[in-house]
């Protein structure tokens, strides 16, 4: 079974590599399915596809929504989407124009507490694609107001912090909508930031199942071999699908490098032929 990594980001959200240099290292890494699972946007596919194409590298369309069920925030994974879809489109472009006034908040914050902070610095970091608060955490490390992301989240960006502001974000219903709408599976992804109790996860998976959801991110970093057999069971009893992911966004982040997870795990061989087989049908 070849290697794969079903959770990859790039410079059009909040990666540090183009799509072109994430297929130079997949190749590299030996790792021959990806999907290009940026936040909120699709506008790094076609490039991601053009090179995949060229590196004999499957590529599986994807996206990952931000959205929020019962004031918890959560993040569905979309494989297999039709990036084309008009519906599709236009939410994006509502998800994108939300970014920009919450960006324009954070930095009248940060102009209010000293720091010299205008859009034109911010959009530096990002020329193309999303911008958000990742770029923020770069831009404040590059004028020496903070050491590291982390630091700049936990001061600032945060929800305690200081120039924290809040943006609309999609109910989780709209989330799974659109991407079934986009003729794409629906997946829970990295679903230890909800809980690591099992009895949790079980109970919003099945809310999210009645909303269309096909499957969890299983395999993922973060996620221990018990919490992972956890994560089996619930799939298994639901009939759920499994997938996995490195969820990678630059080579310096612990932890996360390209097709990572698969040393440390075993993945069964049968994710992407069901997966597969699933996208098929839809």
């Amino acid at each position: 079974m070849p290697l794969f990594d079903l959770h990859l980001h790039s410079t059009f959200s909040d990666g540090a590599l183009t799509p072109t240099q994430l297929i130079a290292l997949a190749v590299k890494s030996k790792v021959k399915i990806i999907s290009l699972t940026d936040h909120d946007t699709v506008e790094g596919l076609p490039e991601a596809i053009r090179q995949a194409e060229q590196n004999n590298i499957n590529i599986i369309p994807g996206i990952e929504l931000s959205a929020s069920i019962n004031g918890q925030a959560i993040h569905i994974l979309g494989y297999g989407i039709n990036f084309n879809n008009k519906n599709l489109l236009e939410k994006l472009l509502d998800i994108q124009q939300a970014r920009k006034v919450r960006n324009s908040q954070i930095i009248k914050k940060l102009q209010k507490a000293g720091i010299d902070i205008k859009e034109k610095h911010l959009y530096q970091y990002s020329k193309i694609g999303q911008t958000g608060r990742p770029h923020f955490a770069h831009l404040l490390m590059d004028r020496h107001i903070v050491k590291t992301p982390q630091e700049a989240f936990d001061r600032y960006l945060g929800l305690n912090g200081l120039a924290y502001s809040p943006r609309q974000i999609l109910d989780t219903k709209k989330a799974i909508e659109i991407i079934g709408q986009a003729r794409g599976a629906a997946i829970l992804a990295h679903p230890f930031t909800i809980s690591l109790k099992p009895e949790i996860i079980e109970t919003v998976v099945k809310e999210l199942m009645d909303l269309g959801l096909a499957g969890i991110e299983v395999y993922y970093p973060q996620h221990s071999l018990q919490f992972r057999r956890e994560l089996n069971k619930i799939c298994t009893k639901y009939n759920l699908l499994e997938t996995g992911g490195s969820d990678f966004h630059n080579i310096k982040r612990s932890g996360k490098r390209l097709g990572a997870f698969q040393h440390s795990q075993n993945v069964p061989a049968e994710i992407i032929e069901k997966l597969n087989e699933h996208l098929t049908e839809l």
